[in-house]
């Protein structure tokens, strides 16, 4: 008689916590999450200087040609063709630094699923130039490819995708009254 209370005793609590749980899980709060800002001088900057960092040397090229400044020349015509902002020379004539670079990240996660632990990714840093404080970061990864055609074309794709995620955050943020194209 008490191995049957006790079992039934198990059935009700498990019943109890079973129910209990679905009730709370019901009562969060579903409703999507508000985006957080922007911080404003991604906004309002007018002028940006685009700074060439030094990225990864990769042991087997991505592309046609090994060129190391190439992901800032490229960037810097795609922001000179966006026309949203003033690209400026020098850092004390900008609200806003632009940092590229293509870097070689070792990631842990992908080891198993690609069979190896580095990814290439151009990376975007946005900072303000008086504090030097990161207001805003951009990364797109870099497909591998095993043709240098194919590698021409991801690194062209990764470049691009890069500069429609700066336009997407500010003209989603800046709308469409104040958009400067």
């Amino acid at each position: 008689m008490k191995m049957l209370e006790s079992a039934m005793l198990r059935m009700i609590l498990g019943v109890i916590l079973t129910t209990g749980s679905a009730l709370l899980a019901q009562q969060v709060d579903q409703s999507p999450i508000p985006p957080a800002p922007v911080p404003s001088q991604l906004l309002t900057g007018k002028k940006v200087f685009i700074s060439n960092v030094p990225g990864a040397v990769f042991s087997s090229p991505r592309t046609a040609e090994d060129d190391l400044y190439r992901p800032y020349n490229q960037f810097y015509a795609s922001m000179k063709n966006w026309g949203y902002y003033e690209l400026v020379s020098t850092p004390e004539e900008a609200d806003l630094i632009f940092e590229i670079s293509l870097v070689d990240r070792l990631t842990m996660g992908n080891t198993l699923v690609q069979g190896s632990n580095r990814l290439a990714y151009f990376d975007l840093c946005v900072r303000d130039p008086k504090t030097q404080v990161v207001l805003w970061w951009f990364a797109e990864r870099l497909q591998e490819a095993n043709r240098s055609a194919t590698g021409e074309k991801n690194y062209n794709q990764a470049l691009t995708n890069l500069m429609n995620d700066v336009k997407r955050v500010v003209d989603q943020h800046a709308g469409a009254a104040d958009a400067r194209k």
